[in-house]
């Protein structure tokens, strides 16, 4: 166990205390605002990061930092042609973590290659892809964050009973758990390529050899595109 196991496991202790001692009822009050704020958060995060974006520039930002984060590979000197992208993904190193989002990566670089200049590289075309997922990334959260606590607040106000019996309590310290997972999911999701990209010294190797990282990672994988495209089918 490593030093961002103690991390989740401190976190998801905290959750269980914390869903203990308030009792099954604002367990299920606060799993219904984390659902909704989980949709308002998806719908409002792309508007939200287009008026940041034209207001201070955010993505080209970021994007100017995020270039020297990938190998100097030849691939990423050729031009830029979507024909050629597995090839590109595979140079790269594609594949594990990077395989289940090689379909969202494709899309998200034809979508943004304009903003990368007029005949632009694969490295341009790439850090300025991945600098708007992670800024689509840290916007949402935000908002997440922002919504869950409003939600959460409501909630408190709006609350009818405390439940006092061990059982009940139980079951609200499950429940608790069980959302903290699903939302620490979201943010292992959506900082690992952080953590992973060689940025913070030692943090790669934490990461990969976090047990309870691996599980986050696999509630995200198999969890969240279910749910997004599930909310896009029906909405």
């Amino acid at each position: 166990m490593n030093y961002v196991d103690i991390i989740i496991g401190s976190l998801l202790a905290l959750a269980f205390i914390r869903g203990f001692t308030s009792g099954l009822w604002k367990a299920l009050m606060n799993l219904i605002v984390g659902v909704l704020a989980f949709v308002a958060a998806y719908f409002l995060s792309g508007p939200v990061l287009s008026y940041l974006d034209g207001k201070y520039h955010v993505v080209a930002s970021m994007s100017s930092w995020t270039e020297n984060v990938f190998p100097p590979l030849p691939a990423m000197k050729l031009p830029y042609d979507p024909a050629a992208f597995d090839q590109v993904f595979q140079a790269l190193g594609g594949g594990g973590w990077m395989g289940a989002l090689k379909s969202n990566l494709q899309a998200n670089m034809a979508a943004r290659a304009a903003l990368a200049g007029p005949n632009p590289t694969w490295g341009q075309v790439i850090a300025v892809s991945a600098s708007h997922f992670l800024a689509s990334g840290l916007v949402f959260l935000g908002l997440l964050a922002l919504l869950s606590t409003l939600g959460t607040i409501l909630g408190r106000s709006l609350s009818w009973a405390l439940p006092v019996g061990i059982g009940v309590r139980l079951l609200g310290g499950i429940i608790q758990t069980l959302l903290s997972v699903i939302w620490l999911s979201v943010l292992a999701g959506t900082l690992y390529p952080v953590f992973t990209a060689g940025l913070l010294q030692g943090a790669k190797e934490a990461v990969n050899s976090s047990w309870l990282m691996s599980l986050l990672l696999g509630v995200y994988h198999g969890l969240w595109p279910v749910i997004v495209a599930q909310i896009r089918g029906n909405l």
